[in-house]
């Protein structure tokens, strides 16, 4: 039996080894035909569609991906269903309660105001759940070093909400408190502002039912092609030739589009300072930086493909911090932007030499910062499909899906009103996900070359490589002062570091 599933899926599968698993998801026994080299977060999201179970780093580091698999509290994510065995017991976020039905942590939470973009919060839950089946009165210790053991992750709530509601929910389950202390109360003067009215979404989020951009991914028809990224691999390079013939050859690749198919219209966030392409068109700037994508019948077809597109380059010297890049002589990125400098911002009050030069105390610090990336639990996607009048749709999670529109619409050359742009919720931004991005352009440009639904999603890698982080200073400030304390004068010297593009780095001078 299981050798004649194989078989017949073999052939269906593109080559591919697959395999018969029973399991018991929720309660209800499933016989699946899997690769076993896929997580068990893929088979319950992909095949069986339940979405509560979010990916956040694929990688085992954040834990959105929890559940309880035979008892025991695991990352479904680096869960290989090849070491799941036959009739194992999954419980999802979908098993533990509904939104007619919420258990006790799910109300705890939603009572603490422990959802904010939500995303994190069925993994959270999960494990609050698996805590407290075999602890049942957690201290406050017992809770912080459960989560950071079992490597949950929140970037938005922050802990002490999570921590509070996990007390309450052991309370109701140990009869000590009631469910109904729980339920939000509209006071007697109807007065909401100043309570701790729940979110509109609070419920959704708890029982795992709201559809984040990767969810919505998955409830698409089944032509829909997946899309993948040729990206640099060197920080600075001329490009001196693309083959993408063995690609194009691969069964499966519906479309392979560089530069040439792209075009070159410049986009960015300040129209003075455009210097973005969706693809790199003769020169790349960054270890990232993208040079092509695929569109394929499947995600595994795509990657393969783009592994066989030959780049050749010629590296070129690079630079890595904004003092080795203001030097005399170093490494050009951009010929409009003499001395890599990409804006002077300068703001002047009074007379500054003159008040450091009355000053009787005057002290100089240095300081730098370092980037930091906003590490939002979510990771960007988005969906591109056009329809029979020509219109596109992007559904991506974006925080300005009006800036995003513009944008698409400028590099494809398209009406600003045949460009729609849906931003389903998101998990989370923090101002990274505040501009449009080359993965979005590429599905925009291959689904109009294929008239098919394409769709993408970065990979953890590709958001940290990829994204517009808060930027890395360089200050040196001087202040003057008279012995009593009187300040007389500031003087504030400050380099940005904006990396390989404009992007937000002169939005961010304004605002330092």
């Amino acid at each position: 039996m299981s050798f004649g599933l194989r078989s017949a899926w073999t052939e269906k599968t593109g080559g591919r080894f697959m395999i018969a698993k029973e399991i018991v998801v929720n309660g209800v026994r499933k016989n699946l035909v899997v690769d076993p080299k896929a997580s068990l977060a893929e088979v319950l999201r992909e095949q069986l569609k339940l979405t509560g179970t979010k990916v956040g780093c694929g990688q085992g580091q954040c834990g959105a991906c929890s559940l309880i698999l035979d008892g025991k509290l695991v990352r479904s994510c680096v869960t290989k269903m090849s070491k799941v065995r036959d009739g194992a017991e999954v419980i999802t976020i979908e098993g533990v309660g509904d939104p007619r039905n919420l258990h006790p942590i799910q109300l705890a939470w939603i009572a603490h105001g422990g959802a904010q973009c939500g995303f994190c919060t069925p993994g959270f839950i999960m494990s609050a759940k698996a805590l407290l089946d075999g602890n049942p009165d957690p201290s406050r210790d017992d809770i912080r070093d459960w989560f950071q053991k079992n490597r949950n992750a929140c970037r938005c709530t922050g802990y002490k909400q999570l921590v509070d509601a996990v007390q309450d929910a052991a309370k109701v389950l140990n009869g000590t408190m009631s469910k109904d202390e729980l339920v939000f109360k509209i006071p007697a003067d109807g007065r909401i502002f100043g309570t701790k009215f729940p979110r509109p979404t609070a419920v959704a989020k708890v029982t795992g039912t709201l559809d984040y951009g990767a969810d919505a991914g998955l409830k698409l028809p089944d032509d829909t092609l997946h899309v993948a990224l040729v990206q640099a691999t060197v920080s600075h390079a001329n490009i001196l030739s693309i083959d993408t013939s063995e690609a194009e050859k691969l069964p499966g690749v519906k479309a392979v589009i560089t530069a040439k198919e792209a075009g070159q219209v410049k986009y960015g966030v300040s129209p003075a300072r455009y210097d973005e392409t969706v693809f790199a068109v003769d020169r790349v700037r960054y270890v990232g930086d993208e040079i092509a994508a695929v569109a394929a019948t499947r995600l595994d077809v795509a990657l393969e493909a783009v592994s066989r597109i030959k780049v050749e380059y010629e590296v070129l010297p690079a630079v890595f911090t904004v003092e080795d890049a203001v030097k005399d002589g170093a490494p050009q990125l951009h010929d409009e932007f003499k001395g890599n400098l990409c804006a002077e911002v300068h703001q002047e009050f009074g007379n500054v030499a003159e008040g450091l030069e009355n000053s009787d105390i005057v002290i100089t610090t240095e300081m730098k910062s370092k980037r930091q990336d906003g590490a939002f639990i979510e990771m960007q996607g988005c969906i591109a499909e056009y329809d029979n009048r020509g219109v596109l749709t992007l559904t991506s999670s974006t925080q300005v899906p009006h800036y995003v529109q513009r944008t698409v619409a400028m590099v494809l050359g398209m009406d600003v009103g045949k460009v729609r742009v849906k931003k389903p919720y998101v998990g989370a931004g923090f101002g990274i996900k505040a501009a449009a991005n080359p993965m979005e352009l590429a599905c925009c440009i291959l689904a109009k070359k294929t008239r098919k639904p394409v769709k993408m999603n970065f990979t953890r890698e590709q958001v940290f490589m990829y994204g517009r982080a808060r930027h890395r200073f360089h200050h040196t400030i001087t202040t003057g002062a008279k012995k009593d304390g009187t300040l007389m004068a500031l003087k504030h010297e400050c380099w940005l570091d904006g990396g390989a593009y404009t992007s937000f780095g002169i939005a961010t001078v304004y605002y330092t």
